[in-house]
């Protein structure tokens, strides 16, 4: 009885040395919160690409909705398409990093398919971003607007994004419908970066729509996003 009272402590301890020597390392990137956004936490912009039917090379952005510096890796699944970037990028929170790709052919108008595998925190997701590719002039006009994010807005929406894919700063005041509030109401976004706005809802208040007042540099103009409740 004596050695078997002895013997318990010695295989406790065995025991916690065993699990202490083989227990696995934790994770370098801690996981990202759960996303609930009716939205992809990247985005590819612009999704329509003009050439000129000399230019061989085109940039576009790839933007970060999230506030988590986020690694991916980056792939065309085109044969004409060639990526000149480097295939492993790091993109900043709320920010953006230019692609730029390349025809090996003559450009013609067709769809593309961008790979996009996520490392660190957004390790075993793939994102499949299309972008379509025609040759002739691009609207200029068009391609400045900020961009609102999901374009429509249900009452499960905690946030909403907004895009800024030019080169100037954009003021934007948002004027919500009623039922429904905004923090902050007036942002300034940074050239290609991303804003995130909270939606709070009312439990009075129904359908409408959303205003933007926006303001840059060169320009002014006014956007609006629909409210579904």
């Amino acid at each position: 009885m004596k050695t078997a009272k002895k013997a318990l402590p010695l295989f406790l301890a065995l025991a916690l040395f065993s699990c202490m020597a083989y227990s696995p390392k934790p994770h370098p990137y801690p996981p990202p919160p759960p996303w609930k956004a009716h939205v992809s936490p990247l985005l590819l912009y612009p999704s329509l690409v003009h050439l000129h039917k000399t230019q061989r090379e085109k940039a576009v952005h790839l933007y970060n909705l999230t506030r988590h510096t986020l690694h991916v890796e980056v792939k065309s699944l085109c044969k004409r398409l060639k990526l000149d970037s480097p295939r492993s990028l790091t993109l900043p929170p709320m920010g953006s990093v230019p692609l730029v790709f390349h025809y090996a052919k003559k450009p013609r108008k067709r769809l593309c398919n961008m790979k996009i595998k996520g490392q660190g925190r957004m390790a075993h997701r793939v994102e499949i971003l299309k972008v379509a590719w025609k040759v002739g002039k691009s609207p200029q006009e068009k391609d400045k607007r900020v961009i609102t994010l999901p374009s429509l807005l249900r009452s499960d929406d905690p946030w909403l994004w907004l895009v800024n894919p030019h080169k100037h700063q954009a003021k934007v005041d948002l004027s919500p419908p009623w039922g429904l509030r905004i923090h902050p109401d007036k942002v300034k976004i940074p050239p290609y970066r991303v804003k995130r706005v909270k939606l709070v809802w009312q439990p009075y208040g129904s359908s409408g729509s959303l205003y933007l007042k926006v303001k840059t540099r060169d320009r002014k103009y006014h956007l609006k996003v629909d409210v579904l409740r």
